[in-house]
């Protein structure tokens, strides 16, 4: 029974993973932001955790108060 949850979870997290790979890439092939610089396409993050897929943009463009 272990065996069998551990394969789903193992399956769950390859699917997450390339979804949050492919959202990126989209990210940065296909936004339509002025990117002068190149931070805003750089700064697409994903990450995969346990309790899901977090998908993250890390620009800084205003200090922190």
């Amino acid at each position: 029974m272990d065996s069998f949850f551990d394969q789903g979870y193992a399956e769950v997290k390859a699917v997450e993973e390339r979804v949050g790979k492919e959202s990126v890439d989209y990210a940065i092939k296909n936004g339509s932001y002025q990117n002068r610089t190149g931070t805003l396409r750089k700064s697409n993050k994903y990450s995969v955790e346990d309790d899901g897929l977090e998908l993250r943009n890390e620009a800084e463009y205003a200090s922190f108060c």
